[in-house]
């Protein structure tokens, strides 16, 4: 059913789109998908996570998918089911440097400095620009007792703009 605009142009009633979306799994994923971005773009993560986790368990191949959900989880201080949705991420796509550097975070706050370091190595390979990124690594190798290559990322974030919060 689509109802025209007054400009002339048609949109899709709420209706069409339930319709469209119950036709197919992988539309129901999508769906669910848009609407736990959203929530994400609205800076409402614990929103998004009911959403994320339909949409991927009904797409599982879906590397952003799984990337995002960890990074709610991880977010809203489940961490030990973010650890599971990143690595998910990961293995789905191995190039994907936020996933890698939301991993190293979960990994820390475990106390895993090891997998941290090799997440965040990963990330920063992977996101050279990303102050976040090298600040991160910097506070997991001073975590890791690693000093002086605490000192040499975080000179890196700092040239890159990391700005300390006030």
């Amino acid at each position: 059913m689509r109802r025209r605009l007054n400009d002339g142009k048609s949109r899709n009633s709420s209706r069409t789109i339930r319709k469209r979306a119950s036709a197919s799994p992988r539309r129901q994923g999508e769906l669910a998908a848009v609407i736990g971005f959203s929530y994400i773009n609205l800076n409402k993560v614990p929103q998004a996570i009911s959403p994320l986790q339909r949409a991927a368990k009904l797409l599982p191949q879906d590397y952003l998918m799984q990337s995002q959900l960890g990074y709610c989880l991880l977010v809203t201080g489940q961490t030990n089911a973010a650890i599971g949705a990143l690595q998910r991420g990961a293995t789905l796509n191995s190039k994907y440097g936020p996933v890698w550097e939301h991993l190293g975070v979960a990994y820390k706050k475990q106390g895993r400095q090891g997998d941290a370091v090799v997440a965040l190595e990963n990330a920063t390979r992977l996101l050279p620009l990303s102050p976040l990124a090298w600040k991160h690594l910097a506070d997991v190798y001073l975590a890791a007792g690693r000093t002086a290559d605490a000192q040499r990322a975080a000179a890196r974030a700092q040239k890159l703009g990391y700005k300390k919060k006030a």
